[in-house]
């Protein structure tokens, strides 16, 4: 399988600030992978806010409350993948341009998922540098918590399917 950070390293190899975690979970690779798209935002309300601000203003205003999904968020700022391993989307606001990787790679009894969140034109004030890293972990940590509980629950949803045939 491709080393996940070179896709990653195509589009933005030296950032300013950058986070990344590891998940080991026992869901097998391919459900890991589906989770990313099929995560619901809405389940957290930061991270809900954050994927679609303009459509949860709207959707607040009208009193609509549909779920959100990861891969609606990713797939239109989707610069690459690799299927199966890897996705990397890009957004630049106010001159900061931000790079997320989502990368799955097998291990035994499941598999890894890594999230990685670079950005670059930070401003170099430390203060400022300091509360991005921060505030990139914890983003990368509350997405990489509802994947990984996604992928869980696919693989316990399969697990008694198969004990039910």
């Amino acid at each position: 399988m491709p080393d996940p950070q070179r896709l990653l390293d195509r589009f933005l190899a030296h950032p300013d600030v950058a986070a990344s975690e590891e998940l080991a979970l026992s869901a097998p690779p391919a459900e890991t992978y589906a989770a990313i798209s099929s995560t619901e935002l809405s389940r957290d309300s930061v991270l809900g806010l954050l994927g679609d601000l303009p459509g949860f203003v709207a959707r607040a205003r009208l009193g609509i409350e549909e779920p959100l999904a990861l891969g609606d968020v990713l797939r239109p700022r989707l610069v690459a993948e690799q299927p199966g391993a890897e996705l990397v989307a890009a957004v630049t606001a106010a001159r900061v341009h931000a790079v997320l990787s989502l990368a799955v790679t097998p291990r035994d009894g499941g598999s890894t998922l890594r999230g990685e969140l670079r950005a670059r034109g930070v401003p170099a004030l430390p203060v400022v540098r300091e509360l991005a890293e921060a505030t990139a972990r914890s983003l990368v940590r509350r997405l990489l918590r509802l994947v990984g509980e996604e992928a869980e629950r696919a693989g316990a949803r399969r697990r008694a399917d198969g004990a039910r045939v």
